[in-house]
This record gives structure tokens, C-alpha cells and sequence, in this order.
């Protein structure tokens, strides 16, 4: 079996294609990962529509400018507001009824009309601050008594105050969650597309009748399949372990034990080796298995959330996604990231062993010496 081993390696090195499966792709992909994640503004785009065009709202619209964090947009029209929405050219538009300078004034509460994205997480922190201002313009209206004049020298004197404030940088977890997300995701579809060089291996031997000498040979179907599962996990290894010292170099953190990362990433490993025996097995030219494997990995790999979160897709695909090894991988990182220990993640990481032994096990009885 060691000597069919090497042989494999020897065939697997002599393809020049190898070599960019298993050390150019790696690097690419958590490259990409990484720019996706890093490309986005950090900047949230948010339209304000003054309706009053007062003195008021006016300053009220400055105030809010003075956040980094938004990029204000206030030359909009009523009319377009859906169509910003629904293109995301804007991710939430503030509204400033008529009358909301005099109501300030009166010190009178009122409510500003938000709308944002679907799902949109910026919607509250928006709010959040719309409101803490507002109610600031609430206070000074009761003491100004309804004259803007005093309304306004009160409200000047107040941001020429000068507080001490400290300010301490924690660090963004959200972000390096997000990212390690990502990459884990393209990892499981490049693994998946990568047992090409086992079912490709299988239908090599197959069609020069290989497979059926081995057979006839000391070489068991058992040995004959462990071999290759030896040289999946060693592709695999070189895989992973190029992800997480990209990651590492950007330091970036799945916020996870190595070990149990390592028993996560060694499952799939496990079970993509067995999808690609299968291949294998059930296939008799190279055009069949990669019509079959093209069919499989990237459409499962779209509904079990590896291109983008789960949870912006309909009720029903999510159940769809959910029954796929690739959300098993994901949701169990997700789970030793929130902080829940082994207890919580043991049914999906008992899924991925069930599965990879089925399919191994299917494997080994559909795997036939055929005679050409």
C-alpha cells in the first residue's frame, strides 16, 4: 500500500495543475476573502430629507455630519427614496417632517421617520443617535421657552464646551469573526473542488484497467481506498494550513481553539475525500464526474451559506441549507465563536463523521473492477 501511495504523490507531482490546486488556490481564495471583507466602506451611507428647512433642522443635520461613521447625503428627493434603498446606493434615509424646528422649540417629543435596508444593522445605531440628539434639541427648547434666539445661543455655547473625553480602542471581533467566516466558506468549496485529483486518480485507473490488477493483486479494496484517502488528507493539510497562516499573517482570528478548528476542518477534510471516491466510483469517463461534481458542489455550496450569510435568504432555503455539510462546518464555528463549548457543536460534528463514513462505505461497495 506505501508503494501505491508514493506512486500516487509522483503522479499528483508531475501535474503542473496540482501545484495550483493545492498552493496557488489557497492564497488566492483568502486573498479574495480578505478584500471582500476589507472592501466595503466603513462608512454607512444615510440620505436625510428635510421637509422643515429651518435654521434648526439645518444644525440638527450638522450635528449628525459630525459622525465618522456616516456619510450624509442630503440633496435627495422624496420620490427616489425607494430606489436608493433598493439599489443600496443609500443604507438608511432620515426623514425631517415640517414643523420639527417648532416642536424643538416647544420642547414637544416627536418621532423621526427611519427607513433603512431590510435587515440593515446600522437602522438602530442610527436611531439611537437621532434620538439622544433630538431629545438634547428637546431640553434646550424648554429652557430657550420657545425663542430661537436664545435656542440658538444656548445651543452654541453648549458645543463650545470642552469635555474630557478618554478614548480606548477595543478590539473589533466582529470583523475577524466575519472575515474567518468567509474563508472558511471559499476553503469548503475549493476542498470540494479539489477531490478532482481523487476521482480523476480512480477513473485513471479504471480506464487502463489499473484498478482491476490491483485488484487481482495483494492490494485489497480496502488498502486501495485508504491510499487515497491518505494522499486527500495530505492535499488537504497543505490547504489548510496555507488559510490559517494567511489569516494568522493578517492577524486575523476565528476566536476558536486550534484543536477544535483542527477536529472541524479534519471531518470535512474526511468527508470530501468520500464525495470524491464516490465520484469516483459511480462515473465511468472524466466529462461524467466533472458534470456531477460541478452539479453538487457549487449549488450546495450557495445554500448552506458559503458565498453569503444564511440568514438573508427565504425560510425554505435556509431549511435546505441547514441539511448540508458545509452549514455543519460553519454553524459549528459559529457556535465555539459565541462561546458554547464542545456540548452544543457535538451534533454537527457527529453529522460530518456519519456522512463521511457513509458516503466512504457507499464508495467502497460501488467501486467495481470493470473490464474494458
Amino acid at each position: 500500500m506505501i508503494c501505491f501511495i508514493k506512486t500516487l504523490f509522483v503522479k499528483i507531482k508531475r501535474k503542473k495543475t496540482s501545484y495550483v490546486t493545492f498552493f496557488l488556490m489557497p492564497i488566492l481564495t483568502t486573498l479574495l476573502a480578505l478584500s471582500l471583507s476589507f472592501s466595503n466602506n466603513n462608512q454607512a451611507k444615510i440620505g436625510i430629507l428635510d421637509k422643515d428647512n429651518s435654521q434648526i433642522s439645518k444644525q440638527f443635520i450638522a450635528q449628525l455630519k459630525q459622525n465618522k461613521k456616516y456619510d450624509i447625503f442630503t440633496k435627495i428627493k422624496k420620490e427616489h427614496i425607494d430606489h436608493y434603498l433598493q439599489d443600496k446606493s443609500l443604507e438608511a434615509v432620515l426623514t425631517i417632517d415640517k414643523g420639527f424646528s417648532d416642536k424643538v422649540l416647544q420642547g414637544k417629543s416627536q418621532k423621526l421617520n427611519i427607513r433603512s435596508i431590510a435587515n440593515s444593522e446600522i437602522t438602530e445605531w442610527v436611531k439611537a443617535q437621532t434620538n439622544y440628539l433630538l431629545e438634547n434639541y428637546n431640553i434646550i427648547g424648554d429652557v430657550a421657552l420657545g425663542n430661537e434666539d436664545t435656542f440658538n445661543r444656548i445651543l452654541q455655547k453648549n458645543q463650545q464646551l470642552n469635555y474630557d473625553v478618554k478614548q480606548v480602542t477595543l478590539t473589533d471581533r466582529s470583523r475577524s469573526k466575519a472575515v474567518s467566516s468567509t474563508t472558511t466558506g471559499f476553503l469548503l468549496i475549493l476542498m470540494l473542488g479539489s477531490t478532482s485529483v481523487i476521482y480523476s486518480g480512480i477513473l485513471a485507473d479504471k480506464s487502463s484497467q489499473l484498478y482491476h490488477r490491483l485488484m487481482l493483486s495483494n492490494l485489497s479494496r480496502f488498502r486501495y481506498m485508504l491510499s487515497y484517502v491518505c494522499v486527500g488528507f495530505v492535499a488537504f493539510t497543505i490547504q489548510i494550513v496555507i488559510m490559517l497562516s494567511l489569516l494568522k499573517v493578517f492577524n486575523i482570528s476565528f476566536f476558536v481553539p486550534t484543536s477544535l478548528l483542527l477536529i472541524i476542518f479534519f471531518l470535512f477534510s474526511l468527508l470530501a475525500i468520500g464525495f470524491g471516491l464516490l465520484i469516483g466510483a459511480i462515473t465511468q469517463n472524466s466529462q461524467q464526474s466533472s458534470q456531477l461534481a460541478n452539479l453538487i458542489v457549487m449549488p450546495t455550496s450557495m445554500l448552506a451559506g458559503c458565498l453569503w450569510p444564511l440568514s438573508i435568504t427565504p425560510s425554505y432555503m435556509q431549511a435546505i441549507g441547514k441539511l448540508l455539510p458545509q452549514n455543519w462546518v460553519l454553524s459549528a464555528i459559529a457556535i465555539f465563536q459565541s462561546g458554547e463549548t464542545l456540548s452544543q457543536a457535538w451534533p454537527y460534528l457527529l453529522a460530518l463523521m456519519g456522512t463521511a463514513l457513509a458516503l466512504i462505505s457507499f464508495s467502497s461497495l460501488l467501486l467495481k473492477p470493470t473490464k474494458l
